[in-house]
């Protein structure tokens, strides 16, 4: 809205100016920062521990293989006539393996589903971030430029204002100014000689006889005035 404006304090400008400017650099700096350690964190889950559970998988898969081995050797070669050996050691583990393998299916699956939990928030996010962005990239810098074309044009006005030269009163306002400054009783005799003046510029007296006008002649000079009565 364009208009006069009351403006108290240029340094409040400029500080509120300052401050704006330092909030954008410190904001970006601070956005930079976040999406540097969501981007690790999401690494670690969706990058890191997947590999890391595949590997696990895969080695206890191996060491399931060899606990059934294991345990079928035992039952073999241990085996004596009609007995049937326990081989407690082997079943132990081959539990244990098996226990490894299903904590490592459960991890990997856990990894999966956070991974896609955290992919759908990584969106939401990034639906927010990008309005603030745009606060950011346009609108604070606008509004900063605005504040500069402010100051630009205050600065212009005061040495504008410095530079004029303070302009003199003219005659008329100078005598009207003087004659309101004066008392009364000054004004009183001041009108009374004027009025003096004035009567004695036209050649009349007070006071003096009327004229006869039978004595002038059409040399005589024109008198226009009246005497006063």
């Amino acid at each position: 809205m364009q208009g006069p404006a009351y403006v108290n304090s240029i340094a409040a400008i400029q500080n509120f100016k300052n401050a704006l400017v330092m909030y954008v650099a410190e904001s970006n700096q601070g956005t930079t920062n976040l999406e540097t350690e969501i981007r690790r964190a999401y690494d670690w889950i969706a990058v890191d521990r997947a590999q890391y559970w595949r590997n696990e998988i895969r080695r206890a898969n191996d060491a399931v293989v060899r606990a059934k081995d294991e345990l079928h050797h035992a039952r073999t070669f241990k085996r004596i006539d009609d007995y049937v050996p326990s081989c407690i050691d082997e079943r132990k583990a081959l539990e244990r393996a098996q226990q490894r393998l299903k904590l490592a299916e459960d991890k990997a699956e856990a990894v999966k589903k956070w991974t896609r939990a955290l992919q759908h928030e990584l969106n939401e996010y990034a639906g927010r971030m990008a309005q603030f962005n745009a606060l950011l990239e346009i609108d604070l810098p606008k509004a900063t430029a605005s504040l500069e074309r402010v100051l630009a044009a205050l600065d212009d006005y005061i040495s504008t204002k410095a530079l004029r030269p303070m302009a003199e009163p003219r005659l008329g306002e100078v005598e009207s100014s003087g004659s309101m400054a004066m008392p009364r009783e000054e004004r009183d005799d001041q009108n009374t000689r004027l009025t003096e003046q004035s009567d004695s510029v036209v050649g009349v007296e007070v006071g003096a006889p009327p004229i006869d006008e039978s004595n002038l002649t059409s040399d005589s000079p024109a008198v226009h005035e009246e005497s006063p009565s």
